[in-house]
């Protein structure tokens, strides 16, 4: 299944008029590819995060102690070095028209997505430039699951977010330091009122609804687009504490009442909510308007990358 996508204007930039392709089709099945081909800027693509060792969450009790963050809430510690084996995991959050697809399908239910939320995309006019909002964690599973994929571990995210040199958010370690003076896609704030930090306005990341894809602003350690804003993210795990002693590939508790939400959104009235050790959790069959997801899959050693009708090239 294709969709094009008309050329548009967004903040004073023009989106590309683009064919683009929520997942590989064939006659009876479908599979991701890895970004770096032919796609489009928006493609549901993937991006393979090497393994590694990250000192992941954040305390506020100690400020000679490693992982220190005044900002820290007490669910982000103990902090600890945790290893993370390679793995793939999209470039930008499920979209829309990506999630609509998977419904039309057959794959995904119609009934895990708040349709009339106040700021739903699903009724927007560019449903394929915006992130699939107000799906239930298992709305999130099934779509991932249609595509081949899974949601990422905790663990995953922040690694993906922050790499290894534990920057308190997806581009750095400050909340002013995007690559746009104004309008940076990263860091929610009011276009009308407040400019960036540098400026000295008052930061906020309050925004009015979820962002174009075209205003994506600073990437994460992994070139990962909207880590921090634009929708907050479903991941895997249950919360509960942390088990300090779950150091590799921790996949938390099997079993709780609330799943994790990581990110921040549109919503988001504190920068310190978008830092990439931050947490959030509700119930799984909640449905909010700053809540979308993206998703992950084990490293096979290769996807295909897409090279124009369909993949067929590796990727590296």
């Amino acid at each position: 299944m294709l969709f094009t996508l008309p050329a548009t204007a967004c903040g004073g930039r023009t989106a590309p008029s683009v064919t683009w392709h929520p997942v590989y089709m064939t006659g009876t099945g479908r599979y991701p590819y890895a970004c770096g081909g032919a796609e489009s800027e928006v493609s549901g693509c993937f991006v393979r995060v090497e393994q590694g060792t990250f000192r992941m969450g954040a305390q506020a009790t100690d400020p000679s102690a490693p992982g220190f963050d005044a900002a820290a809430k007490p669910d982000e510690a103990p902090t600890r070095s945790v290893h993370v084996p390679a793995f793939w995991i999209q470039r930008e959050e499920v979209s829309a028209g990506a999630f609509q697809a998977c419904v039309d399908k057959g794959g995904c239910s119609r009934d895990q997505v708040l349709l009339d939320a106040p700021a739903s995309t699903f009724h927007g006019p560019d449903p394929l430039w915006h992130p699939a909002n107000a799906v239930s964690w298992e709305g999130a599973r099934q779509y991932c699951a249609w595509i081949g994929a899974r949601l990422p571990t905790e663990a995953e995210w922040e690694y993906a977010a922050r790499g290894t040199d534990g920057r308190r958010w997806p581009w750095g370690s400050d909340p002013g330091c995007g690559p746009y003076p104004k309008d940076a896609g990263a860091l929610r704030h009011d276009k009308e009122t407040t400019s960036m930090g540098q400026t000295g306005a008052t930061l906020t990341c309050v925004h009015r609804e979820p962002n174009h894809y075209a205003d994506h602003g600073p990437a994460s350690a992994f070139g990962l687009a909207f880590m921090g804003g634009n929708v907050w993210e479903w991941v895997a795990d249950w919360h509960a504490p942390y088990d300090p002693q779950a150091l590799d590939n921790p996949k938390g508790p099997s079993a709780g009442t609330e799943k994790v939400q990581r990110g921040g959104g549109w919503t988001s009235e504190d920068p310190n909510e978008l830092r990439a050790a931050g947490r959030a959790s509700v119930p799984p069959d909640q449905k909010f308007d700053d809540v979308g997801f993206r998703c992950a899959i084990d490293d096979a050693g290769r996807l295909m990358v897409h090279g124009g009708g369909a993949p067929t090239e590796p990727a590296p």
